[in-house]
């Protein structure tokens, strides 16, 4: 019954939300290889929601959801909308999209076909989109059908290696694009920051990156609260401390060690029971050994005679029991902390 449901629903073009929440469901079972019984029922419903959606972005959802199938069980349906001038030219578009996504050299000889479209926008997407995934282009019929020769000469197992290679240079090239944009951004941000001289507005500035859902953003306010920790004036705001216990349980494995690291120059925060905490479920070794250390400066401070901050006997305990397990280690640097 439930499953009926959804086919229903994924048949509703007003019903968008839904529809877009099963696309990315069948996405989820392409990567874990467990697609869903008797997945055939499904192809009409993708295929309606290629052919109605009017956002591109969410017609790739659907073209990414196709991906269950390999091509020769989707073809048909996927070509037949391809040629029929009845849809509107958004519609086909979609279809080119899902199209450019199927790791198959016919989905490249549909594509090629479609240059001889008449109509200037489909002819112009689909030599796009050849393009985009290396493959030559020309309005020359001659020429363009020894492109299509030269690709049937490779065989199928020949063009999926090709295939292969230019979405790891993709890959590549987008990841280092990305990277280029994050490393302009901080560096923004860090004049932005540096030319603020109030302590107040600077702590507000870095409790907002603290608590970024981005990473890279609270690894950057991590690093200017270690500098002004160890800076001329070391004195932090009151509420940056509660942020810093937080985050020793980041789900980013490089902002849990780099916390672990900032609160052993910290120990007048209370953070012992935290840390506790997560050192006793923490999987990585290195964070495991830095939170290790933070628990120690934690009780160390605690232990001062001027101090304000209490630690409780039962973790001090503990603190000492893995303080001997670390020196009985067989690597010298747990031994050393």
């Amino acid at each position: 019954h439930a499953r009926n449901v959804l086919l229903d629903i994924f048949k509703q073009p007003e019903n968008n939300q839904a529809r877009c929440a099963i696309c990315k469901a069948m996405t989820q079972l392409r990567i874990t290889k467990q697609p869903p019984v008797n997945k055939e029922d499904f192809v009409g419903p993708i295929i309606d929601m290629l052919i109605t959606e009017e956002d591109p972005a969410k017609a790739k959802l659907a073209g990414e959801a196709a991906l269950i199938f390999d091509y020769d069980e989707i073809s048909k349906q996927l070509e037949k909308p391809l040629t029929d001038n009845s849809l509107s030219v958004k519609s086909r578009i979609n279809i080119i999209e899902a199209l450019k996504l199927q790791p198959d050299m016919d989905a490249i000889l549909k594509l090629m076909e479609l240059q001889n479209d008449g109509e200037k926008q489909i002819v112009d997407a689909a030599e796009k989109t050849l393009q985009s995934l290396g493959i030559p282009v020309s309005r020359n019929a001659e020429v363009r059908e020894q492109i299509a020769d030269e690709l049937k000469r490779k065989g199928k197992d020949e063009f999926l290696r090709d295939w292969l290679i230019r979405q790891e240079e993709q890959i590549r090239k987008l990841s280092a694009d990305s990277q280029n944009w994050r490393d302009l951004y901080l560096s923004a941000l860090t004049k932005l920051y540096d030319a603020v001289n109030d302590e107040g507005t600077r702590g507000k500035f870095l409790l907002e990156n603290l608590v970024s859902p981005k990473s890279s953003l609270r690894l950057w306010a991590l690093d200017k609260v270690e500098q002004w920790r160890v800076g001329t004036a070391p004195k932090l705001p009151d509420e940056i401390g509660p942020v810093l216990i937080n985050l020793v349980s980041d789900p980013n494995r490089d902002v849990r060690l780099k916390t672990a690291r900032l609160l052993c120059l910290m120990g007048e925060i209370n953070s012992a029971d935290t840390v506790l905490e997560q050192f006793e479920i923490e999987e990585d070794d290195e964070v495991k050994m830095e939170l290790f250390a933070a628990l120690s400066c934690a009780c160390y401070f605690a232990s001062l005679p001027n101090s304000d901050i209490s630690v409780d006997a039962e973790i001090r305990k503990k603190t000492l029991n893995f303080a001997a397990q670390y020196l009985c280690d067989q690597q010298p640097e747990k031994a050393q902390r």
